[in-house]
């Protein structure tokens, strides 16, 4: 499709220059990290969705669907078990299980100020 933004490059192999492309979305990947583990989460605007990548395969796993993320922008990696997600007219912040994919409202914006729950 030429639009470089609506897939992660994966390197199943020892050898860097097999990459291999997989398309994970139908619109842009907006945010990518790696946790300590050296899983690989991504989310994206479009679908409203977070992926995982396996480091040793490159196995692509949906974390997040069905409209659970509205319109993820930035995400921060915790130590507490949860992903962080801030979105675009998100009016807040949501919070992933990494175990279970389940989200929920973290905090909201009350007219400006975050009222954290």
């Amino acid at each position: 499709d030429g639009n470089s933004n609506t897939c992660i490059y994966t390197v199943p192999t020892a050898d860097p220059t097999q990459w291999t492309r997989t398309v994970v979305a139908a619109s842009p990947i907006s945010d990518i990290k790696a946790s300590s583990s050296g899983t690989l989460y991504a989310i994206s605007t479009g679908d409203y969705a977070m992926y995982t990548v396996n480091k040793v395969d490159g196995t692509i796993t949906v974390l997040t669907s069905n409209y659970d993320l509205y319109y993820p922008s930035k995400m921060h990696i915790s130590s507490d078990g949860y992903i962080y997600v801030v979105g675009r007219q998100a009016y807040g912040i949501q919070r992933v299980n990494v175990s279970t994919g389940e989200v929920s409202i973290w905090s909201e914006w009350g007219y400006g100020t975050p009222v954290v729950g």
